[in-house]
């Protein structure tokens, strides 16, 4: 029987799915692996939290603005430190944007993360929680906001 040759996306999407935990954990190898690199040439303008209080069935939303300072590859997440019932933070890593962008370029990333009441995965707990915005494996920026039941 004759062997199927692998077409290259799907060996960069094997590739990209294999090291998907270690790219949340912000791993530099895996990182650097996929093309991405520790301290991007970029600039974070404008990180605004349009909604610093949010009642469960209510969305947290918040935008961004990049600038590149050199051609740059970016994958941007986000981290949602949820309240736990015993009143500490547990990070949850939330995937949001891969880019490219020339030098010079602008762009504005907006986003709204819904708190459903009845979720599967988690309990939601009132309090103060945490966002934190994540390019490359590495923290740029972080914002509380309070979840109201």
């Amino acid at each position: 029987m004759k062997r199927k040759k692998q077409e290259p996306k799907e060996i960069d999407f094997i590739i990209s799915h294999a090291l998907r935990t270690l790219v949340k954990q912000g791993d530099e190898e895996a990182l650097a692996m996929l093309g991405y690199v520790k301290n991007p040439p970029m600039e974070i303008k404008n990180f605004h939290l349009q909604t610093p209080c949010v009642q469960i069935g209510e969305a947290l939303e918040f935008e961004v603005e990049i600038v590149a300072l050199d051609d740059v590859k970016l994958m941007v997440d986000y981290v949602m430190h949820f309240q736990t019932k015993v009143g500490k933070l547990s990070p949850k890593v939330h995937k949001f944007k891969k880019l490219e962008l020339k030098k010079g370029e602008k762009i504005i990333l907006t986003k709204k993360h819904l708190f459903r009441a009845n979720m599967s995965t988690r309990t939601l707990y009132a309090g103060n929680h945490l966002l934190e915005l994540q390019i490359n494996g590495k923290i740029v920026h972080s914002e509380n906001f309070e979840l109201k039941i």
